[in-house]
């Protein structure tokens, strides 16, 4: 990749243009948001009742207990820091600083979204003080074969509607371009009477069979399967320590060159198992 220094006066370029990236997290609104304060974020969820019948007339009441299922993660430190010589904003057309901003916040936008997604089937610190590992169930992975197919969307939402998850709150999935591409070439999608997609707006799938479509460059791929991921929004969490921030100072160190510093502290952690699924889809 070029340095700064391909921006000078003597190029052809008339103004800034910073390269075609990802500009906002794609999954951070798709999870639920938490505070961390200190180094920890600890979650305690409530897990599931069941109702005892009364069978006699003023029979005792019949108490129970309520369980907890306690989470723990921890934050984690990003940065990114360039450097810009006091020089470039006399040798460039325009002051090159504004730019840079830009691209270091898109840099932990898309962080962020790695971390989300390493999160998605990582081992999970359980129990009072987090000492007991909770592994992903591998009961929830669906085999797509080759691509994303319609039975492999049915598989997944089977297994949240099995796992009484049908009434929670919004479905997604994270897929790679490929997967889209795979489905468009589905007839039955291509059929307005088959399905409930809200729109094919310059190819992308908005939402179908209740799962809203998220499309990542950034999905892990091992040999040609890609790792891709379904869940409902309670059961991830991404904890905020401290949000994306930028600072501009100049630097006597570096001939008072400018450093645009950007940083954040976030954790990501899976809080329900039975409401994450993997997808492994074959690629050609």
């Amino acid at each position: 990749m070029a340095a700064i220094t391909t921006a000078f006066k003597n190029t052809y370029a008339d103004n800034i243009m910073d390269e075609a990236q990802q500009n906002m997290s794609k999954l951070r609104t798709a999870c639920d948001i938490g505070r961390v304060e200190g180094e920890y974020l600890y979650m305690d969820e409530l897990l599931k009742m069941e109702a005892a019948e009364i069978l006699t007339r003023n029979a005792d009441t019949v108490n129970i207990e309520s369980d907890w299922d306690r989470r723990r993660t921890y934050l984690r430190r990003f940065a990114v820091a360039p450097l810009i010589d006091d020089m470039d904003s006399l040798l460039m057309l325009k002051d090159p600083k504004s730019a840079v901003v830009k691209s270091t916040v898109k840099a932990m936008n898309r962080r962020l979204d790695e971390l989300i997604i390493e999160a998605f089937n990582a081992d999970v610190a359980t129990g009072h003080d987090g000492g007991t590992t909770t592994t992903y169930d591998s009961g929830n992975t669906v085999t797509a074969g080759s691509d994303l197919s319609l039975d492999a969307l049915r598989a997944v939402k089977k297994i949240l509607d099995e796992n009484e998850l049908e009434d929670e709150s919004e479905r997604y999935i994270v897929v790679s371009p490929t997967q889209i591409s795979s489905l468009l070439n589905v007839s039955q999608i291509q059929s307005a009477d088959y399905n409930t997609v809200k729109a094919l707006v310059h190819g992308e799938i908005d939402s179908f069979m209740g799962f809203k479509f998220i499309t990542s460059n950034r999905l892990n791929k091992s040999g040609s399967v890609r790792a891709c991921f379904a869940w409902v929004k309670p059961a991830m969490q991404v904890g905020i320590g401290k949000d994306i921030t930028t600072q501009i100072e100049q630097l006597a160190t570096k001939n008072y060159s400018w450093q645009i510093y950007t940083e954040m502290r976030m954790a990501a952690v899976r809080t329900m198992e039975e409401g994450v699924c993997l997808v492994n889809c074959t690629e050609a």
